[in-house]
């Protein structure tokens, strides 16, 4: 009876026989124990022993269906995997691994975009990026990370930048400014109105804020206040305060703690 050797995504060896996939359990010398892989997940108790690439025997029985297009699916998996160690492009590498695929296989991928997703990952993994620095004296980009295409320098040593695009975090940009005085910092507009309505939403009026035009247009207000010049935003901040708009004080009261 024929049987076929791959492996799993993480290398690991797998062997497939009659729609049926085993993984690696333990080896000693010749012999190998193998695993049904959905021995955890459906508690799948079959399990057989090969020796020099035969199968001796079998312990169990199969608790699911068989699976005719193992095979196929592995194989697709395999040539993406090794397509990820070249330099075409993650379009070209899925377009070429389900060219020849049946509609059987194509129909238990994973979507096009998942398959893409996990093409740059793998390759991601395989640059070795530098691990996340912990303050600023850990940060040393060095090698290909600090050259563009071109091979020309992009990234300085010297962490000392021009200019910082932040949230608007009054916390955030003192620290900015005594750190790095000579540097100017710009506030994000969308990240300020994001983080207003997500008080919205912890404060359960959701569906007051998508029902009440009044309420809405109030909670609007406070991230407008970017738009004013300096002397005059506390003075309109306190002219929303007094139109007395209904569970507006949670939202009011957010933004006077962390922007005013």
């Amino acid at each position: 009876m024929s049987i076929l050797l791959s492996e799993t995504e993480k290398g690991k060896p797998v062997l497939i026989e009659n729609g049926f996939d085993y993984i690696q359990e333990r080896a000693h010398e010749n012999k190998i124990h193998w695993r049904c892989t959905q021995c955890n997940k459906q508690k799948c108790k079959a399990r057989l022993y090969t020796t020099n690439n035969t199968i001796c025997y079998r312990v169990g029985d199969h608790n699911h269906a068989p699976n005719p297009s193992l095979n196929g699916i592995r194989q697709c998996r395999s040539e993406i995997r090794d397509l990820c160690k070249t330099t075409i492009t993650t379009h070209s590498i899925v377009a070429t691994s389900i060219a020849t695929t049946s509609t059987a296989v194509l129909s238990q991928l994973p979507p096009i975009n998942n398959l893409k997703r996990t093409i740059c990952r793998r390759r991601a993994a395989n640059l070795n990026f530098p691990a996340n620095p912990r303050s600023i004296s850990e940060i040393h980009i060095n090698g290909s990370f600090a050259l563009t295409k071109k091979k020309e320098q992009f990234l300085q040593p010297l962490f000392n930048p021009s200019s910082f695009l932040i949230d608007f975090e009054s916390g955030a940009m003192k620290a900015i400014n005594s750190r790095w005085p000579q540097s100017s910092v710009h506030a994000c507009f969308f990240h300020l109105t994001q983080n207003i309505y997500r008080q919205v939403q912890k404060a359960g009026f959701t569906t007051k804020y998508g029902n009440d035009e009044e309420y809405a247009h109030a909670v609007r207000m406070l991230p407008a206040l970017a738009f004013l010049e300096t002397n005059d935003i506390y003075s309109v901040f306190e002219d929303i305060g007094n139109l007395q708009i209904s569970d507006l004080d949670p939202i009011y009261n957010y933004f006077e703690d962390y922007y005013i």
